[in-house]
């Protein structure tokens, strides 16, 4: 039996997936081993009065911990996570795929998030986050325009 050089290129792209995923299983049961999460933050990220309907909210803490949920549609966010202090960004979507085939879905206005949200060290959002349910609702402000 011979392999085709497509063949050997689909095989390669099922190893690299079934290592990634083990990798990703073997992450997260190192990252659970002994931690319970004892709090939940909810919230909603607006810009503007506006819900932010795409991307990440990350919080990190001090000791390099992230906590990070995907933002709905209407701009609300829900995770779990130790207590403590976190400093909090907000993620723009991925970009969207250049090879995905073209669908008739109603697409989901994207909305720029300003770069300084981008990033924990320069965002100036932070949460103390208590035992049990916390709520936390970002707004962020839209960038100065430039003449």
């Amino acid at each position: 039996m011979q392999f085709s050089a497509i063949s050997f290129e689909l095989l390669k792209c099922r190893s690299f997936f079934v290592a990634i995923c083990l990798l990703g299983m073997y992450a997260l049961a190192g990252c659970s081993q002994g931690q319970a999460f004892k709090s939940s933050v909810v919230g909603k990220v607006t810009l503007d009065d506006q819900p932010v309907p795409q991307g990440s909210i990350v919080l990190i803490d001090q000791a390099g911990k992230l906590a990070t949920s995907a933002l709905e549609p209407d701009g609300g966010y829900s995770l779990r996570c130790s207590p403590g202090s976190y400093h909090i960004a907000i993620a723009p979507p991925p970009p969207p795929d250049p090879f995905a085939p073209k669908s008739s879905e109603t697409k989901v206005n994207v909305v720029k998030i300003p770069s300084k949200y981008r990033d924990v060290g320069t965002s100036g959002l932070t949460i103390d986050v208590k035992e049990g349910e916390n709520t936390f609702d970002v707004q962020l402000a839209p960038s100065p325009q430039r003449k």
